[in-house]
Protein backbone atom coordinates (compact mmCIF):
# COMPACT_ATOMS: atom_id res chain seq x y z
CA UNK A 1 0.00 0.00 0.00
CA UNK A 2 2.82 2.35 0.87
CA UNK A 3 4.43 2.19 -2.60
CA UNK A 4 1.21 2.49 -4.58
CA UNK A 5 -0.73 5.51 -5.79
CA UNK A 6 -4.04 4.08 -4.55
CA UNK A 7 -5.68 0.91 -3.25
CA UNK A 8 -8.74 -1.05 -4.27
CA UNK A 9 -10.03 -3.60 -1.79
CA UNK A 10 -12.27 -6.39 -3.03
CA UNK A 11 -14.51 -8.41 -0.74
CA UNK A 12 -17.70 -10.41 -0.78
CA UNK A 13 -19.14 -8.91 2.41
CA UNK A 14 -19.88 -5.20 2.69
CA UNK A 15 -18.01 -4.88 5.99
CA UNK A 16 -14.23 -5.07 5.94
CA UNK A 17 -12.55 -7.15 8.61
CA UNK A 18 -9.05 -7.95 9.84
CA UNK A 19 -6.20 -6.94 7.51
CA UNK A 20 -8.56 -5.61 4.84
CA UNK A 21 -9.96 -3.10 7.32
CA UNK A 22 -6.44 -2.22 8.43
CA UNK A 23 -5.39 -1.65 4.79
CA UNK A 24 -8.36 0.68 4.29
CA UNK A 25 -7.51 2.63 7.44
CA UNK A 26 -3.81 2.89 6.51
CA UNK A 27 -4.67 4.21 3.05
CA UNK A 28 -6.81 6.90 4.66
CA UNK A 29 -4.09 7.76 7.18
CA UNK A 30 -1.57 8.16 4.35
CA UNK A 31 -4.11 10.22 2.38
CA UNK A 32 -4.09 7.82 -0.54
CA UNK A 33 -7.22 7.14 -2.59
CA UNK A 34 -8.92 3.92 -1.54
CA UNK A 35 -11.90 2.12 -3.02
CA UNK A 36 -13.82 -0.79 -1.50
CA UNK A 37 -15.74 -2.95 -3.97
CA UNK A 38 -17.92 -5.66 -2.48
CA UNK A 39 -20.25 -8.19 -4.01
CA UNK A 40 -23.09 -8.53 -1.48
CA UNK A 41 -25.17 -5.40 -1.91
CA UNK A 42 -22.44 -3.58 -3.82
CA UNK A 43 -22.80 -1.50 -6.96
CA UNK A 44 -24.49 -3.20 -9.93
CA UNK A 45 -21.47 -2.41 -12.14
CA UNK A 46 -18.36 -2.62 -9.96
CA UNK A 47 -16.19 -2.58 -13.09
CA UNK A 48 -17.56 0.87 -13.98
CA UNK A 49 -16.88 2.14 -10.46
CA UNK A 50 -13.32 0.79 -10.72
CA UNK A 51 -12.72 2.44 -14.10
CA UNK A 52 -14.08 5.76 -12.85
CA UNK A 53 -11.75 5.50 -9.82
CA UNK A 54 -8.73 4.75 -12.01
CA UNK A 55 -9.58 7.59 -14.38
CA UNK A 56 -10.24 10.12 -11.62
CA UNK A 57 -6.93 9.52 -9.87
CA UNK A 58 -4.59 9.07 -12.86
CA UNK A 59 -2.92 6.09 -11.23
CA UNK A 60 0.29 4.39 -12.23
CA UNK A 61 0.52 1.82 -9.42
CA UNK A 62 -2.62 0.26 -7.96
CA UNK A 63 -2.53 -1.88 -4.84
CA UNK A 64 -5.15 -4.64 -5.02
CA UNK A 65 -6.13 -6.03 -1.64
CA UNK A 66 -8.78 -8.12 0.03
CA UNK A 67 -9.49 -10.89 2.49
CA UNK A 68 -7.72 -14.21 2.43
CA UNK A 69 -9.40 -17.01 0.53
CA UNK A 70 -9.80 -18.83 3.85
CA UNK A 71 -11.99 -15.94 5.05
CA UNK A 72 -13.96 -15.41 1.81
CA UNK A 73 -13.41 -18.31 -0.61
CA UNK A 74 -15.38 -16.62 -3.43
CA UNK A 75 -13.35 -13.41 -3.44
CA UNK A 76 -10.87 -14.57 -6.09
CA UNK A 77 -13.61 -15.25 -8.62
CA UNK A 78 -15.19 -11.86 -7.84
CA UNK A 79 -11.88 -10.04 -8.39
CA UNK A 80 -11.23 -11.84 -11.66
CA UNK A 81 -14.75 -11.15 -12.96
CA UNK A 82 -14.59 -7.43 -12.10
CA UNK A 83 -11.12 -7.01 -13.61
CA UNK A 84 -12.08 -8.91 -16.78
CA UNK A 85 -15.19 -6.75 -17.26
CA UNK A 86 -13.21 -3.58 -16.45
CA UNK A 87 -10.56 -4.32 -19.09
CA UNK A 88 -13.26 -5.13 -21.64
CA UNK A 89 -15.18 -1.93 -20.84
CA UNK A 90 -12.01 0.19 -20.96
CA UNK A 91 -11.07 -1.21 -24.36
CA UNK A 92 -14.52 -0.30 -25.70
CA UNK A 93 -14.73 3.20 -24.22
CA UNK A 94 -13.13 6.58 -24.44
CA UNK A 95 -10.93 5.55 -21.51
CA UNK A 96 -8.93 3.09 -23.62
CA UNK A 97 -6.09 5.53 -24.42
CA UNK A 98 -5.92 6.67 -20.80
CA UNK A 99 -6.04 3.33 -19.01
CA UNK A 100 -3.52 0.64 -19.71
CA UNK A 101 -5.52 -2.31 -20.89
CA UNK A 102 -2.62 -4.73 -20.84
CA UNK A 103 -3.85 -7.89 -19.22
CA UNK A 104 -2.15 -8.83 -15.99
CA UNK A 105 -2.20 -12.39 -14.76
CA UNK A 106 -2.81 -12.52 -11.04
CA UNK A 107 -1.00 -15.28 -9.26
CA UNK A 108 -1.88 -16.32 -5.73
CA UNK A 109 0.86 -15.88 -3.21
CA UNK A 110 2.23 -19.35 -2.50
CA UNK A 111 4.95 -18.46 -0.03
CA UNK A 112 5.23 -15.87 2.72
CA UNK A 113 5.75 -12.44 1.23
CA UNK A 114 9.31 -11.21 1.36
CA UNK A 115 10.04 -7.66 0.41
CA UNK A 116 7.58 -6.07 -1.98
CA UNK A 117 4.93 -7.51 -4.22
CA UNK A 118 2.51 -10.35 -3.66
CA UNK A 119 0.99 -10.20 -7.12
CA UNK A 120 3.18 -10.73 -10.12
CA UNK A 121 2.96 -9.91 -13.77
CA UNK A 122 3.56 -12.57 -16.36
CA UNK A 123 4.17 -11.96 -20.02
Amino acid sequence: MRDSDATVIFSIAAELTNNSRKTFELAQQHQKPVLHLYQQGGPPSPERVLLDFLHAHHLRVLNVAGPRATEEPEVGAFVRAVLDRAWEAAAESELAPKIVTERLVLRPLTAPMRGRGAIGRTT
